[in-house]
């Protein structure tokens, strides 16, 4: 992600020689399937804490909503604008647990201000089991395409 979108599309608009185009991510509205609690719960307090830290650094988790009044912002025309899902399907991959030093980070960064104690705890000790997802189950996150015109 970067500090000024909006300021990022103008110059691609003045740099291209006709179309502009960009693909965003909206994790705000990842979607979750799966069967085992315990995955679940650590799903959720993982979210949490990356929605914490977004709003800490000023990372747009909807940026790729936005996309389309950005581009009429910076003056594009025939704007379109597309959205797909990336869908991940838990297979027999192996799960990579948080290492020590991502914890550590976590615990400088997101308690106690998005995550409390307890929660925090609760997320290492989730962790700390190193559980994979369950086979099947199905990680979905929106993307969005928009293109414009610079006429």
């Amino acid at each position: 992600n970067i500090d000024n979108p909006e300021q990022a599309l103008r110059e691609m608009k003045r740099v291209s020689k006709g179309t502009v185009a960009a693909v965003e991510p909206c994790n705000s509205t990842q979607i979750l399937y799966v069967e085992d609690e315990d995955y679940k719960e650590f799903f959720r307090l993982m979210q949490k804490a990356m929605g914490g830290l977004a709003r800490k650094f000023n990372y747009d988790f909807d940026i790729g909503k936005r996309l389309p009044s950005l581009f009429y912002k910076v003056g594009l025309k025939d704007i379109e604008a597309f959205s797909c899902n990336v869908t991940l399907v838990s297979g027999d991959e192996e799960k990579k647990s948080l290492t020590k030093y991502e914890l550590e980070n976590f615990r400088k960064h997101i308690v106690p201000d998005y995550l409390s104690l307890k929660e925090y705890e609760r997320l290492e000790k989730l962790n700390s089991l190193g559980k994979k997802p369950p086979l099947g189950s199905v990680v979905a996150t929106p993307f969005f395409i928009v293109k414009g015109e610079k006429y």
